[in-house]
């Protein structure tokens, strides 16, 4: 009797479990079959949801989905560079990225001056603030298999005959070092090539609204786009932090001798205090009350920021004359205890002493630096503008940007309305010069 029950009790549960599946809707899409392979071989390109379905593949993405399988599974013992040939040809994406200038608030050149500390410990340490502008360059990149391929625009509308580079590490070498606007990203490309196994890239760089050689690093902007399209399309899976290193290495790849702050801007519109210690870098992100409100200007005029590099590091690691050694003063101590001021300021929102602080940076730039590269850094242009008469209502405070020179100058303002009545003034009595406005948004 018992097993009689026991059977009767299992084919009424059967029964009514068959009744539930009949009853119940059918389902949108069938499900996924098992897979033929391994777990461990897991697809190249997974399931792209639509948004009309929960759960929506094509009707052909199983069969796509098998073959990526089947294709990575037969390639694995395959040489490297056929096996990723062949895989191209089903994994080209395409991927829209933007990398935004920086804007140096205070500090400037103290990034390259605390690395000196490796020789000359009695040096100060190098303190920067940075925060990205709201312009930058707009780029649609993807993998290739064999080529590196930079389309460029300009912000005047201006662009390049495109580059078109083999990846190979010795035409890439020489590119970089024969310097111009391609170097970068040559330079770039071949730390990647040298560190990673990768392919190719194919960047095509639509949109720029970002001046060029104004102080607000349009070069670092290009390296940490380079830096980003390898990290993003080969899933390398590097950190900020990551994509900025590579970026600075391939840059002094170059005829270029940034220092490390330049790649602040892989960090976009967030502000951060860098703090530089021999070989040592510290990035400390900032956070603000309430939104801040900057006017940069693009003085239309000329300056030769390697000139200015190359006098200034004659002042280290060591001053062999009064002359360096106020460079190094103004580098050390004095730009240290500003920057202190200013973080504080920051940090509480006061924009009026943030003004006092910017001005009273320049004051001490012109005093001590000048005499170091007189050619570049009287720029007559600069002083003109931030002594302006008619701007002084406006503005809080201004000072140069970057290495300084006649290239860029900054403004602290109050408020959105009196930045409109600023811009209405330069743009009326300096048409030469183009405005950009910056706000660093309050964390709210």
């Amino acid at each position: 009797r018992q097993g009689r029950q026991g059977r009767q009790g299992r084919q009424g549960r059967q029964g009514r479990q068959g009744n539930n599946r009949e009853n119940s809707p059918t389902p949108l899409l069938p499900h996924s079959p098992t897979p033929l392979l391994p777990h461990s071989l897991t697809p190249l390109l997974p399931y792209s949801p639509t948004p009309s379905l929960p759960y929506s593949p094509t009707p052909r993405a199983p069969f796509l989905q098998l073959i990526l399988m089947m294709v990575r599974y037969a390639s694995a013992n395959a040489p490297y560079g056929v096996s990723y040939n062949i895989l191209f040809v089903f994994m080209i994406r395409y991927m829209d990225l933007f990398v935004s200038g920086r804007l140096c608030l205070f500090g400037e050149h103290s990034d390259w001056a605390g690395v000196y500390r490796l020789v000359n410990p009695v040096l100060y340490q190098g303190y920067t603030i940075i925060c990205g502008t709201n312009q930058g360059i707009y780029a649609r990149v993807q993998s290739h298999p064999s080529r590196l391929i930079l389309r460029t625009c300009f912000n005047d509308g201006g662009s390049l005959a495109p580059l078109e580079l083999s990846m190979d590490a010795h035409q890439l070498l020489e590119v970089a070092h024969k310097g111009g606007f391609f170097s970068y990203a040559a330079g770039v490309a071949y730390q990647f090539l040298t560190h990673f196994r990768v392919q190719g890239l194919e960047i095509d760089n639509y949109r720029t609204d970002l001046p060029m050689q104004k102080g607000l690093s349009s070069s670092a902007a290009i390296c940490v786009l380079v830096s980003r399209a390898f990290n993003v399309l080969y899933d390398l899976k590097l950190s900020v932090r990551g994509e900025m290193e590579f970026a600075y290495h391939g840059e002094i790849t170059t005829p270029s001798r940034c220092g490390r702050m330049d790649q602040a801007c892989a960090y976009g519109n967030q502000p951060i205090l860098m703090v530089f210690d021999g070989d040592r870098t510290e990035i400390i992100p900032l956070t603000i009350p309430k939104d801040l409100y900057w006017l940069i200007v693009d003085l239309g005029g000329n300056k030769n920021t390697q000139e200015i590099l190359h006098n200034l590091h004659q002042c280290f690691p060591f001053a062999h004359n009064h002359r360096q050694e106020k460079v190094q003063e103004y580098l050390g101590k004095i730009n240290t205890d500003i920057v202190q001021q200013a973080v504080k300021a920051l940090q509480q929102g006061d924009a009026v002493k943030l003004g006092q602080l910017m001005q009273i940076a320049q004051i001490q730039f012109d005093r001590h630096l000048i005499p170091a590269c007189p050619n570049q850094l009287t720029s007559p242009i600069l002083h003109q503008l931030l002594n302006y008469e008619p701007l002084q209502p406006y503005v809080l405070g201004g000072k140069g940007v970057g290495s300084q020179g006649d290239g860029t100058a900054q403004f602290i303002v109050k408020d959105e309305a009196t930045r409109e009545k600023a811009i209405a003034i330069i743009n009326r009595d300096f048409p030469q010069m183009e405005c950009l406005k910056l706000t660093i948004y309050g964390n709210k």
